[in-house]
């Protein structure tokens, strides 16, 4: 029982590490794509 619990925990862990992850990858593409938008829209005026 106790692994079992362990390993749901584990898993759970796991998958909270990931999902920050991700938004993290997800905030920095975001970034990359204002600055490119804003440098495109600089370069028509």
């Amino acid at each position: 029982m106790r692994c079992l619990y362990f390993g749901k925990k584990n898993i759970l862990h796991n998958a909270c590490r990931c999902l920050r992850c991700l938004r993290r990858e997800a905030e920095a593409i975001s970034t990359f794509k204002l600055l490119t938008y804003l440098s495109d829209f600089s370069e028509i005026e």
